[in-house]
């Protein structure tokens, strides 16, 4: 591969690669023609995305893909369901509020926990689909006021 591009530009809402004239005769898909000094130049749109330190590029165009599951996220919340439905109390009830009052969850991780089984099911949903805001974390939900459904 690294033959067939002669150079990669990372601009703020795109990345240009450089292709060869070879590159265009393997390609598997249209690329854009080839220039009057013999180059190819491929614009991909990206986007910049950060999320727990971490930064990466995600493909800004259409029909690119716009889920990113947060793993540590989507468990935090599997678990927080488990230990209310261990303590007997469901979240789905009008009164699920009164999971303040249930003994069975002692530990002050777990009471911290908890609050994420009563975000409301779109919350929820976008959740577990990885269509959350990239600064929506678990750190950032344990930290402020979560709505309730």
């Amino acid at each position: 591969m690294r033959p067939l591009i002669t150079r990669v530009q990372v601009h703020a809402e795109r990345v240009a690669i450089g292709l060869t004239i070879e590159a265009a005769a393997r390609a598997v898909s249209p690329l854009p023609p080839v220039a009057a000094d013999g180059s190819i130049t491929l614009n991909v749109p990206v986007v910049l995305k950060h999320r727990s330190g971490r930064a990466w590029l995600e493909s800004a165009g259409p029909g690119a893909p716009r889920r990113r599951p947060d793993r540590i996220l989507i468990a935090a919340l599997r678990r927080a369901h488990a230990e209310l439905a261990k303590a007997g109390v469901n979240a789905a009830t009008p009164n699920a509020t009164s999971w303040r009052d249930v003994v069975g969850i002692n530990d002050s991780y777990l009471r911290r926990l908890v609050p994420l089984a009563f975000p409301a099911p779109d919350i929820q949903a976008a959740i577990m689909d990885g269509r959350q805001p990239v600064a929506l974390t678990l750190q950032s939900l344990r930290n402020r006021e979560i709505p309730m459904s």
